[in-house]
């Protein structure tokens, strides 16, 4: 009895081994709106949400990109920050049965000092990007954003950002157009197209206090349907929910 008990175990454990195993790590990639249509709070709770809600929940082979949204994402797409977790070797070869615990609190130490980094490329970038703040390019830092994806992880974008593109007053301006769900046809077709195929998508927008709902669906609906068209898979559009990156991190 105590043998048969000890192969279940056994399996058990192998099973569990295996199927983390096969896990795919994340990789998070984070355009992130710094353009003057997003005030200080909203940029400073998107640095939050980077920080909170996805950095203090990656695992130790995840990795993560964050790029700039602003008139020149592509034209100057330069990372705000980048960070590989699997470059680190988080285990103690003399920790013995205390080798789960140890790897996990080495983990957390590497996680608090990555986020104490974040924060200075983050501050940096904003004052650096100062001079780019009059346009809004989701596009182009998508175009930039396909460049990080990697087949051996899971790729997940996060997008920042109100989702008000603004490069070009005639051809894309949704502040001045977008704005009722006739208009949506037509901007897919002048649309640039990005692919994100294997890629999921999450849109958190942050607080819209001046922007009306018809306005907020419009948005939405064209973003999802373009998201689709470049064979992306849109996981959320909301303003603040994080439920859905919860999903896609769990508490450790």
């Amino acid at each position: 009895m105590k043998q048969l008990v000890v192969i279940l175990l056994a399996t058990a454990v192998a099973f569990a081994t295996s199927s983390c195993a096969h896990q795919k790590p994340k990789n998070f990639i984070i355009p992130v709106d710094l353009s003057d249509s997003r005030d200080s709070a909203t940029i400073n709770w998107y640095k939050e949400t980077i920080k909170n809600s996805i950095l203090n929940r990656m695992g130790p082979k995840d990795r993560l990109t964050v790029l700039p949204v602003d008139h020149n994402s592509e034209t100057w797409g330069q990372e705000i920050f980048r960070v590989d977790f699997s470059k680190n070797n988080y285990g103690n070869e003399y920790a013995g049965l205390q080798q789960e615990g140890v790897a996990k609190k080495n983990l957390q130490d590497s996680i608090l000092t990555t986020i104490q980094q974040f924060e200075k490329s983050f501050a940096l970038a904003r004052a650096n990007r100062f001079g780019f703040n009059n346009g809004t390019d989701i596009i182009g830092s998508l175009k930039i954003a396909h460049k990080y994806f990697n087949p051996e992880y899971k790729n997940i974008i996060v997008v920042l950002s109100d989702m008000m593109q603004m490069t070009d007053k005639g051809k894309m301006n949704f502040e001045e157009h977008l704005n009722s769900p006739d208009e949506i046809d037509h901007y897919l077709s002048v649309a640039d197209k990005v692919d994100l195929k294997n890629m999921q998508i999450i849109v958190l927008t942050g607080a819209l206090n001046q922007m009306q709902p018809q306005k907020f669906g419009a948005l939405k609906s064209f973003w999802e349907k373009y998201f689709t068209q470049c064979n992306g898979e849109v996981i959320d559009y909301s303003s603040g929910a994080i439920t859905k990156l919860k999903e896609v991190l769990p508490d450790k």
